[in-house]
């Protein structure tokens, strides 16, 4: 699949923001990404989620963490890598429980944007300014092409965390797929959207997926979000994706 038969679709304008113009909506030529599942007690994602969101439950007491790895080589605004840390939720109304990741995907579930950790300043600028995003600088290192992946995040000189985990061999997979990001800015829950071409995708047993905290005063929150049972990860190659900008807002 080309660029333009996925760029030319969506189309963009370019916006003015500070003293640079910026193309609306982003586009990521480039991308890549490791995403890992964990159960956590439903009511540590309770406690940090608005009330009109609500988390998917994996069964009566549990909900999910999803920690993703990003990396995204060229784009709009440049190459940069990315951890976001978020909960797969329902709005308004509570989604049925044991309902499955991918499910949840397709019946319009979406994500709901708890941190994100960049290494650089222009995209969490842009991010924090435009789409209320709740982003912060940090040092990311990752290694998707390797036999092993290796993800690593560090903040102010410190480990906060590194996974690894074999890398499995991706298969083409040709397929579109949506997004939605829940955060929060201002008292206003928003609502923007990626829109995306997956090329190649792999996945990985949740039983050869070794995590290590480090001594990072954020990784005890981590121990937290990530203290029940990983469900396993998925490592995506051949991506191409468009981040649009908040397309609702309300209180």
């Amino acid at each position: 699949m080309s660029n333009e038969l996925l760029f030319d679709a969506v189309g963009g304008v370019e916006a003015e923001w500070r003293d640079r113009k910026v193309n609306l909506p982003v586009r990521y030529f480039e991308a890549s990404n490791f995403t890992l599942s964990f159960r956590t007690p439903l009511d540590v994602v309770r406690s940090l989620l608005p009330g009109v969101i609500h988390p998917l439950r994996w069964g009566r007491s549990e909900a999910v963490t999803a920690i993703v790895f990003n990396d995204f080589p060229k784009s709009d605004i440049g190459g940069y890598q990315e951890v976001m840390i978020g909960f797969p939720v329902s709005i308004e109304k509570q989604a049925l429980p044991y309902l499955g990741l991918r499910s949840f995907a397709k019946q319009s579930g979406a994500v709901f944007v708890h941190q994100m950790i960049l290494d650089d300043q222009f995209a969490i600028d842009l991010g924090v300014d435009i789409s209320g995003y709740p982003k912060r600088m940090g040092d990311i290192e990752l290694d998707f092409d390797s036999f092993m992946v290796h993800c690593r995040w560090r903040e102010d000189g410190e480990e906060v965390l590194t996974i690894t985990a074999p890398r499995p061999t991706p298969e083409p997979v040709d397929k579109r797929d949506r997004t939605d990001l829940i955060t929060t800015k201002n008292g206003y829950v928003l609502r923007s959207q990626f829109v995306g071409y997956t090329g190649r995708e792999g996945q990985v047993g949740a039983e050869s997926i070794e995590v290590e905290f480090g001594a990072h005063a954020r990784s005890d929150e981590l121990r937290s979000l990530m203290q029940g049972k990983c469900l396993g990860g998925s490592l995506v190659l051949d991506r191409q994706l468009t981040l649009s900008q908040p397309l609702e807002a309300w209180r």
